[in-house]
């Protein structure tokens, strides 16, 4: 199936216009993802400064409090520079 489908777009010629389409796609996808995080990090460093602690933004966003200490910390050392 995947040898006709394949073909098929050999043949029509527009294996280049599904890369670039693709390719597009991927980082438009990323600079989304970019911001996301940003924006994340952002609620992060929010909470934690007004006194909610690490483990309840990890159990919040789903992840690890080691996560959110690297956010903060993260913060920390940008501050510095």
């Amino acid at each position: 199936m995947k040898a006709l489908v394949l073909q098929h777009l050999l043949e029509m010629g527009s294996i280049k216009s599904l890369l670039k389409t693709q390719s597009k796609d991927i980082n438009k996808l990323k600079k989304q993802l970019t911001s996301m995080i940003v924006a994340r990090n952002t609620v992060v460093l929010f909470c934690y400064s007004n006194g909610i602690s690490a483990i309840e933004i990890a159990e919040l966003l789903g992840c690890t409090r080691q996560m959110v200490y690297k956010i903060i910390e993260t913060d920390k050392k940008d501050e510095e520079e």
